[in-house]
């Protein structure tokens, strides 16, 4: 493949069907790990479909990975038992997930992309306090914590002090490699991926190595290191004016919300290759027509973009739930319109400081009064 040719993997299929569209935009093979027991006439379906897809367009996205391990809201799952372990069992999805290594295998594809989306982990966020406290009465699940987490008495922790923050922000790390590891382990022993080369992308849904602290929209700072292939960043570029983040601010929320994107994708950038997760452009609240593309929207979807290629993303996970064949051209032509200033090496960029008047990356230049041009205000004020 051509390392400089840009492509979104859609986690649909594309509706567009035009030349520039295929040409930027092809959809994902999608394996359902829910449903174990078609495990192996899915991987069949898959491969077939890989085998269609030229050399430098074949991503598949296994769903549901480490579901059962983790969603403890709709599985009796022992969480204490995982710590004192210190691993995650994965063995069903890696056998999941091996009838369709087998199968690549034995048509001798190699993937460019594999996108997982577990994003429930076996911190406090995702498994509430009182399940991580019965952690800590273990002293076997103690004995596997960095050296650094054994000497809390959480049951003691105040919420929101400084301490618990500490905490809660080093507990999530740990409890996130864990999750990772495991990711790795099914990717790797299924066949998705080589252990030892380095031509398959293998990432998870906002897991990102940081050059500098970025921040989730309410706030919370993350910097974080585990990565499924051990190279390749994941920043999620979903635009939101919703979260504490943007609370009494100067500049409007989504202006501040796409400043903090463009952070995630910079701080990854800095460290490596980097697969920013993107959607379609905005709709405005009232008065879309639908099979149209909103001329502020369209703006904004532009503004991401060039500073995303700019920074030197050249893969993309392409999230578009309310996608239609207007989004998919919009998306290639903005694709087309960039591709020349995609750098052969990722620059290192500084943090954006939120509340500024203007960003540049790569000579484009994007000003907040240009923004208010778009009218912001008349698009959602929660997304997701």
């Amino acid at each position: 493949m051509n390392q400089r040719q840009l492509i979104a993997f859609a986690d649909r299929p594309i509706l567009a069907d035009d030349a520039l569209s295929k040409r930027y935009l092809r959809a994902m093979g999608f394996l359902d790990a829910y449903k174990r027991s078609t495990a192996r006439v899915q991987a069949v379906a898959i491969a077939e479909q890989m085998e269609r897809e030229p050399e430098g367009m074949r991503a598949v996205h296994p769903y549901y990975v480490l579901g059962y391990e983790m969603k403890s809201d709709e599985y009796p799952i022992d969480v204490t038992a995982i710590y004192e372990r210190g691993e995650i069992v994965a063995s069903e999805d890696t056998r999941t997930c091996g009838y369709l290594g087998a199968e690549l295998s034995k048509r001798g594809i190699e993937l460019d992309l594999v996108y997982h989306d577990a994003e429930t982990d076996l911190s406090p966020w995702s498994q509430g306090l009182k399940r991580i406290i019965d952690v800590y009465k273990s002293d076997a699940a103690r004995e596997r914590m960095p050296e650094d987490l054994r000497g809390y008495d959480v049951a003691k922790l105040k919420v929101m002090t400084p301490e618990y923050n500490e905490w809660i922000i080093k507990f999530g790390r740990y409890a996130d490699r864990l999750k990772i590891e495991a990711l790795r382990k099914i990717t790797i022993e299924s066949g998705l991926m080589s252990a030892w080369g380095e031509r398959t992308a293998a990432v998870n849904f906002f897991n990102i190595r940081t050059s500098f602290t970025v921040h989730d929209y309410n706030g919370w700072p993350y910097r974080q290191g585990t990565l499924v292939d051990d190279r390749t960043s994941c920043p999620v570029c979903f635009l939101t004016p919703q979260g504490q983040r943007y609370d009494r601010r100067e500049h409007h929320r989504y202006w501040n919300s796409f400043i903090d994107l463009l952070n995630h994708a910079r701080s990854g950038a800095a460290m490596g290759p980097f697969v920013p997760v993107i959607r379609e452009a905005p709709r405005p609240k009232d008065g879309h027509i639908p099979g149209t593309m909103d001329r502020g929207g369209r703006w904004m979807l532009e503004h991401l973009m060039a500073h995303l290629i700019r920074t030197g993303a050249r893969m993309y996970m392409y999230f578009h739930p309310a996608c239609t064949a207007a989004d998919d051209r919009s998306l290639a032509e903005v694709m087309d319109k960039h591709a020349a200033a995609l750098p052969a090496t990722n620059p290192t960029l500084p943090e954006i400081k939120l509340d500024v008047d203007e960003v540049v990356t790569g000579g484009w230049k994007t000003t907040y009064a240009e923004f208010l041009e778009q009218q912001p205000d008349r698009w959602p004020g929660k997304t997701g």
